[in-house]
């Protein structure tokens, strides 16, 4: 598969996603997930390389986490690159609490999917409230 079918079929399957509660810790399309295994699952059904299994993460840990640094950065650089500007497809980091701990995939920025806590997967402008304002990053599976 291109980059190109490769990206269409992120965003789609991200798309499938809509409406899935949030569940921390879980990764089952319609019943429930977190945003990190939204991440996983999405671009595992797009055919690329992620890690396979994932660790139990407590659902505050970025509003505790300042002395072990960014662990979710340090997971994502593993497997993707960062990259200055986003594509369909691609993924940002928002900086929630005290670390990069939310995650959403692009769809055109700032149009994002995400699994919300204490919500559930939807579209969202990421100019907007909640999102906007935060620290992000942005990853791609692609090079620039």
């Amino acid at each position: 598969m291109d980059e190109f079918a490769e990206r269409v079929t992120a965003v789609r399957e991200a798309e499938s996603w809509l409406g899935t509660p949030f569940h921390a810790n879980a990764a089952v399309k319609g019943a429930g997930v977190d945003c990190g295994r939204f991440l996983v699952e999405v671009y595992r059904a797009a055919g690329l390389s992620v890690p396979e299994k994932l660790e139990h993460w407590p659902i505050d840990w970025a509003h505790h986490s300042q002395a072990k640094g960014e662990p979710y950065l340090t997971i994502v650089r593993k497997f993707a690159l960062e990259v200055e500007t986003p594509g369909p497809g691609d993924f940002a980091l928002f900086k929630i609490g005290r670390a990069h701990s939310h995650s959403a995939i692009v769809v055109k920025w700032p149009n994002v999917i995400h699994a919300m806590c204490q919500g559930k997967v939807e579209r969202a402008d990421a100019s907007k409230a909640p999102l906007s304002g935060r620290a992000v990053k942005f990853f791609s599976f692609w090079p620039e």
